[in-house]
């Protein structure tokens, strides 16, 4: 194989290595993007079916599996619970409860 050859298939190689590579990323950004959308919508599906909760005082989001929730509660249990009832939704990686507060009764 001469040199000429052998530089054009080395080009196409390292040109399909980077576009298949690009394409990958790009679906992989997608499809969690996708998986975290149904942890949100099952985690907020979840608060709906617990008569401790308020669904709507406690907004919901997912970024890469960890649940963030943000809002007030009315009580530290109603704040565990949330967080409890999060983390047992299938595929939550973790749950970020910084945002979520509970009235004070002072």
């Amino acid at each position: 194989m001469n040199l000429k050859k052998a530089m054009k298939y080395t080009t196409v190689l390292i040109l399909s290595t980077v576009v298949s590579t690009t394409f990958a990323s790009v679906f992989t950004d997608a499809a969690t993007a996708v998986d975290d959308t149904v942890i949100t919508t099952k985690v907020e599906a979840a608060f709906t079916k617990e008569s401790m909760l308020s669904p709507l005082s406690i907004k919901v989001k997912t970024k890469n599996g960890v649940v963030i929730l943000k809002g007030k509660v009315d009580t530290v249990n109603q704040y565990e619970r949330a967080i409890s009832v999060s983390k047992s939704v299938n595929c939550v990686k973790d749950v970020d409860s910084k945002k979520l507060k509970w009235k004070s009764l002072f």
